[in-house]
């Protein structure tokens, strides 16, 4: 790891010529910062740690742009994209192969997050790689570097979505840089409650009524129609 390099934080604006402006004057602090999530108002990321073969999960302070360490996740497990579901309150990372010989990661596993303490808990075998992630309101949790994937969020499985190919056209002379690293989705949390949900469980009771149980945000009502 080049211990040289600096990482900023930065903004963009969403019109007009899409200026970048750096947030503060100093540098976040931590290296090789990957992907970015916007976890109930808070700015999260990846810092990767080679050496020592782990991903440290950090905050970052959208007004000075200083990087705050979290903590880290399990050996081995080296994330890149990230994404907040803000129905179920779950961050997700997708790890990545990394490194050659005994130390190599081989691996594309989907991993819950802790925000609190940066702990990584495998949740299955995406079997692809995917370099981003998002949180979408139709879709939910899908990925990209390909192709555009969806993402069953119980069992890690990626699921292709339609045949664009973002290598297309851009030769071969780059190799296995050429692809989606960043991936942003967007949704109106004022109206979360209209989202579709799921049902997790289907039952009879002992009074043999029906029962069902779904994911939702806390605090929203539901009415039978």
């Amino acid at each position: 790891m080049n211990n040289s390099a600096q990482y900023f934080f930065a903004t963009t604006a969403t019109e007009g010529n899409s200026t970048t402006t750096r947030v503060g004057q100093a540098d976040i602090g931590f290296g090789d910062v990957e992907g970015l999530a916007n976890v109930e108002g808070q700015l999260m990321g990846i810092s990767l740690d080679f050496p020592g073969h782990v991903s440290r999960l950090i905050s970052i302070d959208h007004t000075t742009g200083l990087g705050t360490l979290i903590g880290q996740g399990s050996f081995n497990v080296i994330l890149h994209g990230l994404a907040y579901d803000p129905i179920a309150k779950i961050l997700y990372g997708a790890g990545i192969p990394w490194g050659d010989g005994e130390t190599a990661v081989n691996e594309n596993n989907l991993y819950r997050i802790n925000t609190t303490t940066g702990a990584t808990s495998l949740i299955g075998d995406m079997s692809t790689r995917l370099e981003s992630l998002a949180w979408t309101a139709n879709l939910r949790l899908v990925g990209a570097f390909d192709h555009l994937y969806k993402i069953n969020n119980t069992t890690g499985a990626a699921t292709q979505i339609g045949d664009g190919d973002f290598t297309a056209g851009l030769g071969t002379s780059q190799g296995s840089i050429n692809g989606i690293w960043a991936l942003a989705g967007t949704v109106n949390l004022d109206d979360i409650e209209l989202l579709p949900f799921s049902i997790t469980s289907i039952s009879l009771n002992s009074k043999g009524q029906l029962e069902l149980i779904w994911d939702s945000e806390s605090g929203l009502s539901f009415t039978p129609i």
